[in-house]
């Protein structure tokens, strides 16, 4: 029979062959060896358990220096712990007096802040109020001025010219002497 295959076939036979062989070696290259993926293994839960204990000895380390803290604190402020001859109703009025006192305190600050700013609000209020009255005056002075009197002396001419009123004028020309030659 293997008389009867013809070159052809010998030729497609070699080249399943060699597919074949590509095939293998691609899907060893794939599945890595059984023996390195379970030393990987060990290699990373060895790491795991070695960080595990790090972070328990750290845990047990921070406990003792937060007890450590506390025991400083307490020892730092022994108005926050009744004394030991005192009762406990006489640590509570205390601490209310002294939260009351607290309280007055913040009262205080915020009225005083409160006068200041109402203050200041009456002061910008009188300048507005002032600077408003002198717009207005000077607004009401430029209506009765003529807009021909520019200068000082002609608005004052013109002041004493209305204050005398239109027979003022006439009496004042009345009074100088005639010239009649």
């Amino acid at each position: 029979m293997a008389e009867s295959l013809t070159s052809m076939d010998r030729q497609k036979l070699h080249e399943a062959d060699l597919e074949l062989q590509r095939k293998r070696e691609y899907i060893e290259e794939l599945e890595p060896p059984t023996d390195s993926s379970t030393r990987r293994i060990e290699e990373l839960q060895d790491s795991l358990q070695k960080k595990d204990a790090d972070l328990r000895a750290m845990e047990e380390r921070y406990r003792r220096y937060v007890d450590r803290h506390a025991r400083v604190i307490q020892t730092l402020e022994p108005k926050q712990r009744p004394p030991t001859g005192v009762s406990p109703e006489l640590h509570t009025l205390r601490s209310q007096l002294w939260e009351r006192n607290m309280r007055i305190r913040q009262m205080e600050m915020d009225y005083e802040k409160s006068r200041r700013q109402q203050e200041q609000e009456e002061k910008l209020l009188i300048s507005a109020w002032y600077s408003m009255g002198m717009a207005l005056e000077h607004r009401a002075g430029e209506e009765h001025a003529p807009a021909h009197a520019q200068s000082f002396l002609a608005q004052q001419r013109l002041a004493t010219n209305a204050r005398r009123g239109p027979l003022g004028r006439q009496a004042s020309l009345s009074l100088r002497p005639i010239d009649k030659h």
